[in-house]
């Protein structure tokens, strides 16, 4: 009986040495494009940008919304309005003329939901706020919108945004658009 547990013995040093003597692999460290958490919260900042830039655009400047955009020809834009936009030229020149009329009011992503990959990412919210029509008269803003990035050079951008139709909107603006 003792030749056994002996053997037993030995064989638990045998490997508790060659384990020891054994380099073990390193962890690659993880690096901020690479954590999950990292890649949520840039797109949490992301996606609070484009609701900033979309409260600048209700005061006339389009600007900054046009830098939350990706600048390619696969783009896509379904907005309040109820048009498919194609194309970075057209969602380009769509911008400029939402904010010539100046819609006033602000807007809120709300209720937020994050989706991640390695170089795609997906946000799905209420849009919540106030805009005002032609004569300056406030109207409530509520619709669910979808908004899909896209990694590009290092930096998130806009690929496509899918929102409610607002009838409320068209009725302020009916003529404008």
């Amino acid at each position: 009986m003792k030749k056994v547990h002996l053997g037993y013995l030995a064989a638990i040093v045998f490997c508790i040495l060659l384990f020891a003597c054994t380099e073990t692999p390193k962890e690659q460290p993880v690096t901020p494009q690479d954590s999950k958490f990292d890649k949520e919260s840039a797109i949490r900042n992301t996606n609070a940008k484009l609701y900033n830039s979309l409260n600048v655009l209700f005061t006339g400047n389009s600007d900054s919304i046009l830098n939350v955009w990706s600048h390619n020809s696969d783009i896509s834009y379904m907005g309040p309005w109820g048009e498919r936009i194609l194309g970075w030229d057209s969602i380009k020149a769509e911008f400029v003329k939402v904010g010539s009329m100046k819609i006033g009011g602000k807007i809120e992503s709300k209720n937020l939901i994050i989706g991640v990959g390695s170089d795609m990412a997906y946000t799905v919210c209420d849009e919540v706020g106030e805009n005002k029509d032609s004569t300056g008269q406030s109207f409530m803003v509520s619709h669910r919108a979808t908004n899909i990035f896209r990694l590009e050079q290092g930096e998130w951008k806009m690929v496509h945004h899918h929102t409610d139709i607002s009838p409320q909107l068209q009725k302020a603006y009916v003529g404008s658009k």
